[in-house]
């Protein structure tokens, strides 16, 4: 079969694979790319998901307008941009040739379009140079076109191409690499030596780690194809001096490659102090369990080694046979082949053993010798990055392996030989289609927060802004700025990078921090001017908890309540504010918030003497710690905080006897004072935050002085009054004060929930499937994760939907530690309530999960304590 028809076949069954694995994507091909290979949204789809996928697209936008001309070649002056432009020259390969064939197509066909496009042109590439290269391994064309599929279909490729990673792309190379090496050496092909020095180059143009992996390779497959040479004459210098010229253009090409990431890696090395690699705790982190081979089970990271029973089997099964065809006269099976599988087989295993990393055999001794004697290997955190190079491994392997089935059957068994291979290729698809269920994330063409940034700031300027959350430059949470940016060329301090320089951290994450809980100083200000930063840009539904010790509400009233910030613009969940040269008095925005609740808790019993710790039913994670001997000391984990006149510690103690209290900012001691406690029971007591020296961490040190003895169960950080109803009366809670996604609604307090925006979690939920959901996972607003009195209570969720009366909203269910108090469904059209008793005066938590079934808000939360019978 001819070149030209197996690109044609190659295209024709990639097309119904791309279906099968990136769906729903063709649905919205146009609209949005892929984000994850699990299904983490509801239908599969939602708008502008953070991570890997958008900092990809960034790149390949960058480079697509540098050859428009609209950004100057080989800057980056969007990100990480303190005020110099040309700080920002960043030489590099941008991801080509992927960047380049994604610049051609979205110049006319949009961002969206160009993205998928490069993701099939990959797939159908990679599908057609294996073709070709299991042709070089068996005789059969149906064999070559059922093997040759395996190529594309491991989850660890698609884990890669449709979580955005360059990888994913780039594992087209090995199989190109492979085909030229295997006709440079069996072939004297200068044509295979071009090849592969191709494949070489652009890998390392697409990806460090396959090309990493695929130089490794260049030796041994080229051992492995002299074996399968036919002719070879031991004495002839030509047939050296042939194989020699025919590698030659891969072994310059690959030379320049490996300059090029000599170079680049010395360079990072000196910026982000990486020169002395990854620890090994760090990579047993990322190492992923040997079950994750075959199982189907949700193993985590695990799952993405996933190989499947069928192609193991085959593999051992196609070994079996090839090696007693070498005994069998009547077979032609040579010892060549045989060896080859052998020394196929041999590789799949080492790479399946490096793959797990610290797990692997003998406590992971196969990635401790790389790391010793391979260059560079210590630099690899992801010890699965290996599987780059495993499916043309596969391919080869599994071409021989069919063909020794085939001709085991004998010539009159050959029908249903083949039916087999169509059964096992058909199996292979099941099995691997198990493990990917993608999630799409729509694309924003357009966002009017940022849109009126360069409104404000003039056609002919270049604004400069702060997002927060701020980050130390490492979060995928920024993808979104940067997707964000891209759309109006806004030049930000943010940035995201999987290497960050050195400096970034100090001399920008640590001087402006404070800035994600809204607090800005003179000297702050006058630093974002020196780097020419005039506006300020919020994301309220990027704010996780590390973000802060208090909700995102604290901080969007400090910004709103800036002397020297006025608000331009709020769109959704973005808000642009511009900086001010001088302040303005304006009367608050959000007078009715006045407690902000606890991210932080401490556990006092954790990291103390076992000796120290009780277990009880009454008590937070159902222990406590008892004091009792002068001079024993319990300390809080620092967190950075803001100075603000109503910081607080609620900490829960018992017992009878006096502490000495001590403040600790960045780990030296501050005010000091003393408490005497005198309680049977368990009781909540306040603890000012004073003198608190700005944007500090915040701990609190408790030690035992006297008395009879106290208990100490947990503390929490929080900011304002927090007063609990009283029996027979209510607390309404405004829902923009909790912990939320959505956007606030400033006029009502609530918070506006939209389909496809916000995440979608809900889907026939009881009251047994919430009791099992960990960290909040799929929750949309929670809190106030402060205690009540225990008794019984009534609570109110007040929302708005335009929906049909009786539409399905979602679900609310209040939470205290582990056990469920109550659950019940939102609907549209109605005040949603539920009677609880609360057992102890522990935190509280109401969690809301979204169905996306409608637009709602979240107006209110009420308490109403109910009168004790």
């Amino acid at each position: 079969m001819k070149p030209g028809r197996i690109l044609l076949y190659s295209f024709l069954l990639t097309v119904p694979v791309w279906l099968l694995f990136s769906w729903p994507l063709v649905r919205h091909v146009a609209t949005g790319i892929p984000s994850s290979a699990r299904n983490t949204e509801k239908n599969g789809v939602r708008y502008m998901i953070q991570g890997d996928h958008l900092q990809l697209l960034y790149h390949f936008w960058l480079a697509q307008d540098m050859i428009a001309g609209k950004t100057h070649l080989f800057h980056n002056p969007y990100e990480f941009n303190r005020g110099d432009d040309s700080a920002r020259y960043a030489p590099g390969t941008y991801y080509a040739p992927f960047s380049l064939v994604f610049a051609a197509i979205s110049i006319p066909f949009g961002r969206a379009v160009a993205w998928n496009a490069v993701g099939f042109l990959s797939l159908w590439l990679t599908l057609f140079f294996a073709w070709l290269l299991a042709r070089r391994y068996t005789e059969r064309p149906e064999v070559a076109a059922v093997v040759a599929l395996v190529s594309v279909l491991l989850p660890y490729r698609w884990i890669n191409l449709l979580g955005g990673s360059p990888a994913g792309f780039a594992m087209l190379w090995p199989p190109l690499l492979i085909l030229g090496l295997d006709l440079a050496v069996r072939a004297d092909s200068v044509k295979g030596g071009v090849l592969a020095g191709i494949a070489l180059l652009f890998a390392c143009f697409s990806d460090s780690h396959v090309f990493y992996f695929s130089m490794l390779m260049v030796p041994a497959w080229c051992v492995v194809a002299f074996i399968r040479r036919e002719v070879f004459e031991w004495r002839s210098r030509r047939h050296y001096t042939s194989i020699a010229l025919a590698l030659a253009p891969a072994a310059v090409l690959g030379f320049a490659g490996l300059v090029y990431r000599a170079r680049r890696a010395r360079r990072l090395a000196d910026t982000a102090g990486m020169a002395g690699g990854r620890s090994w705790d760090e990579v047993g982190i990322n190492s992923p369990a040997w079950q994750g081979l075959f199982s189907f089970r949700d193993l985590g990271q695990s799952n993405q080694i996933f190989v499947g029973c069928v192609i193991a089997v085959l593999l051992a099964i196609g070994f079996f046979l090839a090696f007693t065809a070498l005994f069998d006269k009547r077979r032609k099976t040579g010892w060549r082949q045989c060896l080859v599988l052998m020394c196929v087989c041999i590789g799949i295993l080492g790479i399946v053993c490096l793959a797990l990393g610290t797990r692997g055999p003998l406590e992971g001794k196969a990635l401790l010798f790389c790391r010793k004697f391979l260059p560079k290997y210590k630099m690899i955190r992801q010890p699965a990055k290996i599987f780059t190079v495993l499916p043309p491994l596969l391919t080869i392997g599994l071409a021989i392996a069919l063909t020794a089935l085939r001709n085991a059957g004998g010539h009159k068994n050959r029908g249903p030989v083949s039916a087999l291979s169509l059964v096992f290729c058909l199996c292979t698809v099941i099995e691997c289609k198990l493990h990917v269920n993608a999630t799409v994330s729509l694309l924003a063409t357009g966002q009017p927060a940022y849109a009126a940034v360069t409104d404000d700031a003039g056609a002919e300027a270049e604004p400069h802004a702060l997002v927060i959350p701020l980050w130390p430059g490492d979060s995928a949470w920024t993808s979104l700025y940067q997707h964000y940016v891209s759309l109006y060329r806004i030049r930000m301090v943010n940035g995201y990078s999987p290497v960050v320089k050195r400096n970034y951290k100090p001399e920008v994450f640590d001087r402006l921090g404070s800035c994600n809980k809204g607090v800005l100083t003179t000297n702050q200000l006058d630093m974002l001017r020196s780097m020419k930063i005039g506006y300020v840009i919020l994301h309220e539904d990027a704010f996780p908890e590390k973000v802060s010790p208090l909700p995102v509400a604290f901080t969007l009233r400090n910004l709103l309540d800036h002397p020297h910030l006025e608000l331009l613009k709020q769109s959704g969940p973005i808000w642009a504010f511009r900086v001010l040269e001088e302040p303005h008095e304006r009367e608050p925005r959000a007078p009715d918030w006045k407690v902000f609740f606890p991210a932080r808790r401490h556990e006092f019993e954790r990291g103390c003497d076992k000796s120290m710790v009780t277990e009880a039913e009454d008590v937070s994670s159902s222990a406590f710690v008892s004091l009792s001997d002068p001079g024993q000391v319990l300390a809080t984990k620092g967190t950075h905080m803001v100075e603000t006149p109503d910081l607080k510690w609620l900490v829960r103690m018992a017992g009878e006897g006096v502490l000495t209290v001590k403040h600790l900012f960045n780990g030296e001691d501050g005010h000091e004072t003393t408490m005497a406690l005198n309680e049977d029971g368990w009781i909540w007591r306040e603890i000012p935050v004073v003198s608190h020296p700005g944007h500090a961490k915040t701990a609190l040190s408790l030690s035992f002085a006297k008395g009879g003895g106290v208990d100490l169960d947990a503390a929490i950080l929080m900011a304002g009054e927090w007063t609990p109803p009283p029996p027979g009366e209510s607390l309404s809670l405004p829902a923009a004060l909790f912990f939320h996604a959505g956007a606030t609604d400033l006029d009502s307090g609530g918070v506006t929930f939209r389909k496809l925006r916000d995440h979608a979690a809900f889907d026939n939920h009881d009251k047994e499937a919430v009791g099992k959901i960990r960290r909040n996972k799929g929750v949309v607003l929670y809190g106030p994760r402060l205690p009540l009195p225990p008794g019984p209570y009534t609570v109110e969720l007040h929302s708005g939907s335009s929906a049909p009366d009786r539409t399905t909203l979602g679900a609310f269910y209040v939470k205290q530690g582990r056990e469920i108090l109550g659950f019940e469904y939102v609907h549209a059209g109605s005040v949603t309530w539920a009677a609880i008793e609360v057992p102890y005066d522990l935190p509280v938590s109401v969690n809301f999960l979204y169905s996306g079934a409608a637009d709602m808000i979240v107006e209110k939360i009420v308490f109403t304590r109910e009168m004790d019978e």
